[in-house]
């Protein structure tokens, strides 16, 4: 009894939670997958501008530096005007310790003298040195003509005397012997008789013999001589005159050739000398006006800043530095003189607008410093060399203001906005959507990558000018996450 009385309680409560539960649930749908945001590509004007922040510039700023052309040594500061000061124009703006400068003028005095009397030396050695020249070359030209009219002389008279007076010391050697024999036999035949007595006769007799054999040596020497003096003597007196005539034409030769070159260092060397009086002269007027220029006198009324304007900063512009006794380096520029109200603004234009604005496109300037101020300007063509900044590339603009606010000053920042004219009917995408020269495209719902060739842009929109057609769908963030790859 008790067990059925369970049972039946049982089944009440399942029947109960049974009844509490319903009929089973169908399971869920899944949900449908969400459309991407796409631009639809349409036609439209754009209205491209540049807006940037500027710099005013000085539009007619002097830059005042040292740049001595021959002078080397130290530019200590012996006066200087105040940084912020107002100058008139021809007003004393620097001064320079002129001492040093002074000595090195002086001592370029005594170089440029010494140099023209070397100059001067030099001239009249060439002069000398060509008097000098023609003279040795008048005693060659006559000792070759000694030595010709030797040889000539030798060949048409000398030689034969020669051989003639050879002939007859032998011709007179043989009379000699011949003419003393003769003799010795007279007398031989004399003292035959008995008048002379016998020492008279060895006398006579002996001399006789002792100078016919003398004779008779001196005829052998004589023939020896005469044989050397036809064999060799003769001719080589001759060759001894050609030779000496040869050497007569070799040595004026040598002397053209010795003079020529002579000449040439002689006019080498004035040619030297006056370039060297033209150095010490150049040298000496350079310095001289190294030494004008050590005062510096402002080259128009205006306000003086200490160093110059360099890509919207002031730069070099050290207090410290720029004051009496201290030194100051060649070409640096050390102030700037600025008149008041004179004043240019300077701009990066984008390397993709550079073209875009030519020379007297006009242009809106609002100074930071005075955002109730609108300035109109012109503007001049940009520099063709550009700098490159953050990995992109810009080229400075000018803009060219009429009359500004005295109260502005070089080095200030401005808004600049630069119209670029107006593009109609062209098809417009956002610049999101652009990455890498590529658009996606959204087509039966998959992304497609595009080339596209892009125009200008305001900033808001960008021109496609081919690669998409109108009404065509595209991301305006650009690539598509990982579920919307093609």
């Amino acid at each position: 009894m008790r067990t059925a009385l369970l049972l039946a309680s049982w089944l009440v409560l399942v029947g109960a939670a049974a009844a509490q539960e319903g009929p089973p649930k169908p399971e869920p749908k899944k949900p449908e997958p969400k459309k991407p945001e796409t631009h639809k590509v349409a036609r439209g004007t754009l209205k491209p501008t540049i807006e940037s922040v500027g710099t005013f510039v000085p539009a007619g700023g002097h830059e005042i530096k040292l740049k001595p052309e021959a002078y080397q040594g130290d530019l200590k500061i012996a006066e200087i005007v105040a940084h912020g000061a107002t100058a008139k124009k021809g007003e004393t703006l620097l001064r320079i310790d002129a001492k040093p400068l002074e000595r090195q003028v002086e001592a370029a005095e005594v170089d440029l003298r010494a140099a023209e009397a070397a100059s001067t030396k030099a001239r009249e050695d060439a002069r000398l040195g060509a008097m000098a020249d023609a003279l040795a070359r008048k005693q060659s030209e006559l000792a070759l003509a000694k030595a010709g009219h030797a040889l000539e002389w030798w060949k048409s008279v000398e030689r034969q005397h020669a051989k003639t007076r050879a002939d007859l010391v032998l011709q007179a050697s043989q009379d000699s012997v011949d003419d003393q024999q003769d003799e010795l036999t007279e007398l031989e035949k004399m003292y035959k008789s008995e008048e002379l007595t016998d020492m008279t006769k060895d006398i006579v007799i002996k001399r006789a013999k002792r100078s016919l054999d003398r004779s008779r040596r001196f005829l052998a020497i004589a023939k020896d001589t005469h044989k050397n003096a036809h064999d060799h003597d003769i001719p080589n007196t001759e060759l001894d005159r050609g030779y000496a005539a040869e050497k007569a034409r070799l040595d004026l030769a040598q002397l053209d050739v010795t003079q020529a070159l002579a000449k040439v260092n002689r006019e080498a060397e004035v040619a030297r000398a006056r370039a060297n009086v033209e150095k010490q002269t150049d040298k000496l007027a350079d310095l001289r006006r190294d030494l004008a220029a050590l005062r510096v006198a402002s080259p128009a009324d205006g306000t003086v800043f200490y160093g110059s304007l360099h890509e919207g900063a002031w730069q070099g512009g050290d207090l410290k530095a720029l004051r009496a006794g201290e030194k100051v380096q060649a070409g640096t520029v050390l102030m700037t003189v600025f008149t008041p109200g004179e004043l240019a603004v300077a701009v990066d234009v984008p390397e993709r607008d550079l073209f875009s604005v030519e020379a007297d496109r006009r242009g809106t300037v609002t100074p930071v410093s005075l955002p109730d101020v609108a300035l109109e300007g012109r503007c001049r063509a940009p520099a063709r060399v550009g700098r490159s900044k953050d990995a992109k590339l810009s080229f400075e603009c000018r803009i060219e203001l009429g009359p500004a606010d005295a109260r502005l000053s070089p080095g200030m920042k401005a808004k600049v906005k630069i119209p670029l004219g107006e593009i109609r009917d062209a098809l417009l995408v956002p610049p999101a959507a652009i990455h890498d020269g590529q658009v996606w495209v959204l087509r039966d719902g998959q992304a497609t990558a595009r080339e596209v060739t892009l125009g200008r842009s305001d900033g808001k929109m960008t021109e496609v000018k081919s690669g998409l057609a109108e009404g065509e769908e595209v991301l305006p963030h650009g690539p598509p996450g990982p579920e919307g790859k093609k």
